[in-house]
Order: C-alpha cells, then sequence, then structure tokens
C-alpha cells in the first residue's frame, strides 16, 4: 500500500493515531514528520516502508497483535531508541530498521521464524542483542551495526546458530548448553569477537563459522 495523498502536512512534526479498524499500517509518505503514533485496534502488519524516513521518531509502542515487520518499515528512523517486539511477531522484513542509530538493545523473541536481510544494519548504537529462539529463516542481518562491538546471549531453547550475525561487529557471544549446531558462516569475519566457548551439547560445526575471527585468543571445547 502506498498513499501519496497527504504530501505537505505536519511540516511541525506530526501526531498519527490509527483506529480499531486497522490491520495493516501503510507508507503514507510522512515518514519524516511523524513524531508519534498510536495503535487503537488489533494491527496485523506494519507494511513496506510504512515509517520510511521517520527521522523524529523516538520510540513507538507496537501492538502484541502485529505478525509482521515489512521491508524497510522502519527504515532511516535514526533516533528511534527502543523496540519492543510482540508474542505474536514472526517475520521482520529486509532493512527494516535499517540505520536506527538509537537503538541500544534488542530481544528476538522465541517465536520469531524470520529476519531479513540487513534489517539492523546500519544500527551504530547496539550494544546488545538477546536471541531466545530458533529462526527457521535467517540472513546476515546486522552489518555495520554496534560499531564499538555489541554482546550476543542466545537463550536456553536456543539449538542451532545461523549466520544472522555474519560480517558484524559482535564482540561476545555467550553460547548455551542446548545449543547442538553453529552453521555455516554464522560469524564469519566477526574480527571483534575474543573468546569462544562451545559447549558439550555441540556436535557440529559448518564451514567457515567462525573464518576471519582474528580477534579471537581463547577457544574452548567442552567436549
Amino acid at each position: 500500500y502506498y498513499f501519496p495523498s497527504f504530501a505537505g502536512i505536519g511540516k511541525n512534526g506530526l501526531r498519527i493515531e490509527f483506529g480499531k479498524k486497522v490491520t495493516v499500517i501503510p507508507n503514507i509518505d510522512l515518514g519524516p514528520v511523524v513524531q508519534h503514533v498510536t495503535f487503537e485496534g488489533k494491527v496485523e502488519k506494519i507494511g513496506d516502508s510504512a515509517f520510511y524516513g521517520g527521522r523524529k521518531l523516538e520510540e513507538i509502542e507496537l501492538p502484541d497483535s502485529v505478525k509482521e515487520i515489512g521491508n524497510m518499515a522502519f527504515y532511516g528512523c535514526e533516533k528511534l531508541n527502543s523496540i519492543t517486539f510482540g508474542p505474536n511477531l514472526t517475520k521482520i522484513g529486509k532493512s527494516a530498521f535499517e540505520g536506527a542509530k538509537g537503538l541500544t538493545g534488542l530481544v528476538i523473541p522465541e517465536q520469531l521464524e524470520e529476519i531479513g536481510e540487513d534489517a539492523f544494519k546500519g544500527c551504530s548504537g547496539l550494544k546488545k542483542v538477546e536471541v531466545r529462539g530458533n529462526l527457521a529463516k535467517q540472513s546476515a542481518a546486522f552489518m555495520e551495526a554496534g560499531t564499538e562491538g555489541f554482546e550476543v546471549i542466545y537463550g536456553g531453547n536456543v539449538t542451532s546458530i545461523g549466520n544472522l550475525f555474519y560480517n558484524s561487529a559482535v564482540k561476545s557471544i555467550q553460547i548455551p548448553e542446548g545449543v547442538e549446531e553453529i552453521q555455516d558462516n554464522a560469524f564469519y569475519e566477526c574480527t571483534n569477537i575474543k573468546e569462544i566457548i562451545l559447549p558439550e551439547s555441540i556436535k557440529s560445526v559448518g564451514n567457515s563459522a567462525f573464518q576471519g575471527c582474528s580477534a579471537v585468543n581463547r577457544l574452548r571445547i567442552e567436549s
């Protein structure tokens, strides 16, 4: 959906209110002027480019009903400082939060199934990312994120680690007992990682999983 009908309004900032019957948030071409957003109904999808270029948007509370965040939905929302993903979210699209420099922490919920390529690219302020579940489909999503280095913590329900952090600035990883597989290219060229500890539960480590992690000075293999 794309509705350029409101071009030119909100020069001094804009509050957008979505009523109870709105289930999909379209691209209304007002990203650059939006300051506040409220949702009254059971929104299921934040559409592609919905808040593209929202440089004034600092915070947004997504309804628990949201199942999908579209491609580039919050692209360029550089002041966005926090985002909470609800219990029904299953997909985050390509470049969904690319350039959201204000984000410092993320929790990837257990039920999430898919994260698109470059979803969090350029989120330079990131300090910590917690991954609570297995992703059925994922791509390198954190390139150029957390430029000073960030921490990755995997939850106890994670059994397989994919390439979500391929070629990223991750500096430390906590891999819990229960993880059985580290997939191909998982931490390829993550040049800030200094320590790798593999728990007893690990059964396989994929090709190039830690290739190019040149700063590693300690490797511990429990089993």
